[in-house]
């Protein structure tokens, strides 16, 4: 029995990787893909203001690159 769990548990492991690793490389090429048409690419961080906690990080990353002021 605990044999059997074990291999089911190795082949998830192995797909699971190989998503991982394919979800990487298309990162990978969209940054360059993103770079190569002078987009910046960029991280948000973490501000310590409370107003900006209160913004979801999608439009947190919306502001950023469009200078806008979603709320």
């Amino acid at each position: 029995m605990e044999n059997n769990y074990t291999k089911e548990l190795r082949k998830d492991i192995k797909i699971i990787k190989k998503d991982l690793r394919s979800m990487n490389i298309k990162t990978r090429s969209l940054y360059r893909e993103l770079e190569k048409n002078n987009f910046i690419v960029t991280t948000v961080k973490k501000s310590k203001n409370l107003e900006s906690s209160t913004v979801v990080w999608w439009k947190r990353i919306i502001n950023k690159i469009f200078g806008t002021n979603l709320k």
